[in-house]
C-alpha cells in the first residue's frame, strides 16, 4: 500500500510518500522530496506524485513555490521531473497505457482542466479543455483507464477518456429533513405573570378554542 504521511523526524515537518504490505509489518520511505498524491502504474513498476511546498491548490499561482509532477521507480529511485509549468499541477493518473499520465492544470489557462501528457514528451501537454467555467479539482481516473470523475463547483462529474461531453453525475440523498415549525402564540395576561420551569411540562392553547391552558404531558425530563 502506498500512502503520504509526514511522519518523518525533520523540522519543520514535510510530507513524504510510504510504502506498507497489505498484511501489515514496518513501513519503507519512497521520497525524501516533499511528495503526495503518489499513484502506482497499472503494472507497479512507477510512481507518480505531486511534489512541491503547497498543500492547497492556488487558483491562478504562478511562481517558485508551486506543484510538479514527478516520475520515479516504484522504490522511489530515478526521479525525474514530468511538469514544468511555473502554476499547480496536481492529481496524477495514469492511463491504461502506463506510457501516459492524465493530471489537472491550468497551463492551458484559466480555469484548470483534465490534461493528458507522455512520459517520453515532458513539457506543455496538448489537450482540449472539457471546462470553460469553474475548474476541474481533484480528479481520479477508473480502474480500466475508461472514464475520469472529477469534482467542478459544487457537483461530480465524469468524461470518458477517449473523447465525447462530460456530464454531471445525478446524485440523490434521501434524508430526513428536521422541521422546527414556527407559530405566534398569544399568551393570556396570567401565563405571562406566571413563574415557569422548562422541566415542569409542555403546555399547549389551541388557538381556535380558547385561551386557556392544558398539560400536554407531566413527566419531569426537558421538552
Amino acid at each position: 500500500m502506498l500512502y503520504a504521511s509526514n511522519r518523518g523526524d525533520e523540522f519543520p515537518a514535510k510530507t513524504d510518500l510510504y510504502k506498507i504490505d497489505v498484511t501489515g509489518g514496518r513501513e519503507q520511505r519512497i521520497t525524501t522530496t516533499e511528495a503526495r498524491q503518489g499513484v502506482l502504474s497499472p503494472d507497479g513498476s512507477k510512481i507518480a506524485y505531486v511534489r512541491g511546498p503547497s498543500f492547497n491548490f492556488r487558483k491562478g499561482y504562478r511562481g517558485s513555490s508551486n506543484d510538479d509532477i514527478w516520475v520515479s521507480n516504484a522504490d522511489g529511485s530515478a526521479p525525474s521531473r514530468l511538469t514544468d509549468f511555473s502554476g499547480e499541477d496536481f492529481s496524477p493518473m495514469w492511463a491504461a497505457d502506463g506510457r501516459s499520465i492524465y493530471y489537472v492544470s491550468e497551463c492551458l489557462g484559466n480555469p484548470a482542466n483534465i490534461v493528458r501528457q507522455r512520459l517520453d514528451s515532458p513539457g506543455k501537454p496538448n489537450a482540449s479543455p472539457i471546462t470553460k467555467t469553474d475548474g476541474v479539482r481533484l480528479a481520479r481516473i477508473s480502474r480500466d483507464g475508461n472514464w475520469i470523475v472529477y469534482e467542478c463547483g459544487t457537483d461530480l462529474w465524469i468524461t470518458s477518456t477517449t473523447g465525447g461531453q462530460a456530464r454531471k453525475l445525478a446524485i440523490e440523498v434521501h434524508v430526513d429533513d428536521k422541521e422546527n415549525n414556527e407559530q405566534i402564540l398569544n399568551l393570556s395576561q396570567e401565563f405571562r405573570s406566571t413563574p415557569c420551569r422548562r422541566t415542569s411540562a409542555a403546555l399547549r392553547s389551541p388557538l381556535w378554542e380558547s385561551s386557556s391552558w392544558f398539560r400536554l404531558r407531566a413527566a419531569r425530563r426537558p421538552d
